[in-house]
C-alpha cells in the first residue's frame, strides 16, 4: 500500500531559482554559439576542436550534478530531509542529460582525432558510460510504484553506489584538456637547433708566437698537447 507524504512542498521554485534557470539557459546558448561558430579552427584538429567546449563544460556539470545526488542520498539516509531527497532527484535528471551529452560529443570527436567512435580499453570511456548507465538505474528506481519513502531509499542507495566511479569519469575532462595543450604546445614550439659537435681532435692546429727572450724571438712555437697537471 502506498504512503504518500504529507509533508511535500506545493512546489521547490522561487523567483531566485526561475531567474537562475533563465541564465544558465543563456549560458549554454552562448557556449553553444561561441564554441561553434566564433572560435577558429585548430591547426592540427581542425574543426573537431570545438567540440572541446561543448563536451569538457557538460563533463564538469556532469560530475557537480552526481555530487549533489550524492550529497543529497545522505540528507535522505541520515535526516529524512524531503527538500534534500527532492533536491538530489532533480540533480540526478540534470546529471543524465549532461553526461548523455558529454558521451556523445566525446565519440564524435574521437572519429576524426583517434580514427574510432569508442575505445573499450579507455577506462575512463567505460567508467563514464558505467556512471551515466547507473544513474540512468537511479531514475529507473525513482519512477517506480511503492510506498515514497521506501522508493527515496533505494534510490539513495543506487546514488552513492555510483559515487566510487566519479574519480575515474572525471579523468574524461583532464584527458581532453592535457590532449589539447600537448596539441597547442606542439604547433607553437620551435624546433631543437640543430649543434655540431667538434671532437677537440679535428680542431685545426693553431701556432703562435711567443714573444719573448732574445733567443726564442721572432719563432713560432707549437702549443703543446695532452691535459695539464
Amino acid at each position: 500500500m502506498t504512503n504518500p507524504r504529507t509533508d511535500v512542498p506545493a512546489h521547490t521554485g522561487s523567483s531566485t531559482t526561475r531567474w537562475l534557470a533563465l541564465a544558465v539557459l543563456a549560458g549554454v546558448a552562448t557556449m553553444f554559439l561561441l564554441g561553434f561558430f566564433v572560435a577558429p579552427e585548430d591547426d592540427l584538429m581542425a574543426d573537431s576542436v570545438r567540440l572541446i567546449f561543448v563536451h569538457v563544460p557538460s563533463a564538469i556539470l556532469t560530475y557537480v550534478a552526481f555530487s549533489v545526488t550524492a550529497v543529497g542520498s545522505v540528507m535522505w539516509l541520515w535526516k529524512r530531509s524531503v527538500w534534500w531527497d527532492i533536491t538530489a532527484h532533480a540533480s540526478a535528471e540534470i546529471g543524465v542529460i549532461f553526461c548523455a551529452l558529454t558521451l556523445v560529443t566525446g565519440s564524435i570527436w574521437g572519429r576524426p582525432t583517434w580514427n574510432t567512435y569508442w575505445e573499450w580499453g579507455d577506462v575512463r570511456l567505460v567508467t563514464t558510460l558505467i556512471l551515466f548507465l547507473m544513474m540512468v538505474g537511479y531514475l529507473a528506481v525513482r519512477s517506480a510504484g511503492g510506498d515514497d519513502d521506501a522508493v527515496s531509499t533505494r534510490a539513495a542507495i543506487v546514488g552513492l553506489i555510483a559515487v566510487p566511479a566519479l574519480p575515474g569519469a572525471r579523468s574524461t575532462s583532464s584527458t581532453w584538456a592535457d590532449f589539447a595543450r600537448a596539441q597547442a604546445s606542439a604547433c607553437s614550439r620551435p624546433p631543437p637547433p640543430t649543434t655540431r659537435t667538434v671532437s677537440p681532435i679535428s680542431r685545426p692546429r693553431r701556432w703562435r708566437t711567443v714573444p719573448s727572450s732574445s733567443a726564442s724571438a721572432g719563432r713560432s712555437v707549437r702549443p703543446r698537447t695532452g691535459t695539464r697537471r
